[in-house]
């Protein structure tokens, strides 16, 4: 018997998980050893773990306010944190702080004896991770105000909170090609002699990004000889 593929792997490259399934080819006879494993029996195991092919792709990313300014002048602080524009992928170095880190930083520095007008600043930052991690997807920004307008400063162009949607990651996707092999779906129908054998093509990596497609479709059953050697 052998572990063959029940499932198709979690991910086309890079690594993943997948289900085999134990099948037993031929039955134990004439006091032969069993197989270590009972029929049907079922492991996950890792499967795809081969680079993407993609080149490495760094992680982005930035400490932006996310609180309003303590003070409006004469110097406070505000809570800024940090936003991932680019997620790692291929292997590329992650960010130095996770997405969500915390920290504070100086704003509104301005003296308050000034009665100069202070213009509302703002910057819509990422708020939500990109939907894919290559051949373009979608991300959320949010509007953040970091300075309030004052002294009749010009206001900002968007209310603090208000939303838009930006592409991200276009790069293209490396192709991936299906691969895949034929399993056997069933026991031999004679222990010697010759028999018959069900076999099930099952694919484990589905193509991806303009790849080859395998030569059976999933799940392609067939019939072929087995244990073709003498009873004798």
């Amino acid at each position: 018997g052998a572990f063959v593929p029940s499932s198709t792997c979690t991910a086309s490259c890079g690594g993943g998980q997948q289900s085999e399934l134990f099948v037993v080819t031929t039955v134990e006879a004439n006091g032969g050893q069993p197989c270590e494993f009972p029929d049907r029996y079922t492991r996950t195991v890792s499967c795809n773990t081969f680079d993407c092919g993609a080149p490495p792709v760094a992680c982005q990313g930035s400490f932006l306010p996310s609180g309003v300014c303590s003070a409006s002048c004469g110097g406070g602080t505000q809570q800024l944190t940090f936003v991932v524009t680019r997620t790692a992928a291929n292997g590329g170095t992650s960010c130095a702080f996770e997405a969500g880190a915390i920290t504070s930083g100086p704003c509104n520095t301005q003296s308050c004896g000034s009665s100069l007008p202070v213009n509302c600043v703002g910057v819509f930052s990422p708020s939500s991770p990109c939907s894919a991690t290559c051949g373009g997807g979608t991300q959320q920004l949010t509007f953040v105000v970091s300075t309030p307008a004052s002294n009749g400063g010009r206001p900002c162009d968007f209310e603090a909170g208000a939303t838009q949607t930006t592409t991200c990651h276009p790069e293209s996707c490396a192709p991936v090609n299906c691969s895949g092999a034929f399993v056997p779906s069933s026991t031999c129908t004679a222990s010697c002699g010759g028999g018959q054998q069900s076999e099930l093509f099952v694919v484990t990596t589905v193509e991806a990004n303009g790849g080859q497609p395998c030569e059976f479709p999933d799940r392609y059953t067939r019939t072929v000889s087995c244990n073709t050697f003498d009873c004798g």
